[in-house]
């Protein structure tokens, strides 16, 4: 692959608040696949490991090789400028769902991935009339990425 679609997709694994090895896992991926893509050692990856990898990300396989710089900066410094209202209850709340939650899968985590459902549970959970954790979205969000 060239350079610039290997920044590409670079770029995208950072904005999706992801390493190469948490996007190999949720894409259901051999281990380094996308590392090899990342450091120029695929330089043929599969159309399965392409879409595989889009999927994932949120995207197309064309948004990954097609120039599309712009697009990706914007959405970049979008989610750089990005701030909600601080609700202390609420995010205590969603520590606590996630943190009790997974434990009860038995489902290891990295402070990452933790994280990140925390985030996107809390901010989805701002939209709800009584501004407790939506426990439906959550479990699905959890089962979608554990």
């Amino acid at each position: 692959m060239d350079n610039q679609i290997a920044e590409r997709l670079r770029s995208r694994i950072k904005s999706a608040n992801l390493t190469p090895t948490d996007l190999e896992r949720r894409a259901g991926l051999a281990l380094a696949s996308v590392r090899n893509i990342l450091n120029g050692r695929s330089k043929n990856p599969t159309i399965e490991t392409m879409r595989a990898i889009a999927n994932t990300l949120g995207c197309t396989v064309d948004d990954l090789i097609t120039e599309k710089e712009t697009l990706v900066a914007t959405t970049e410094k979008l989610q750089q400028d990005e701030h909600h209202q601080w609700l202390k209850p609420l995010l205590l709340e969603s520590i606590d769902f996630v943190d009790s939650y997974l434990e009860n899968k038995k489902h290891p985590f990295s402070f990452e991935e933790a994280m990140f459902l925390v985030k996107e549970i809390y901010t989805f959970s701002l939209g709800t009339k009584d501004r407790s954790v939506d426990k439906r979205f959550a479990e699905w969000l959890i089962n979608k990425n554990i």
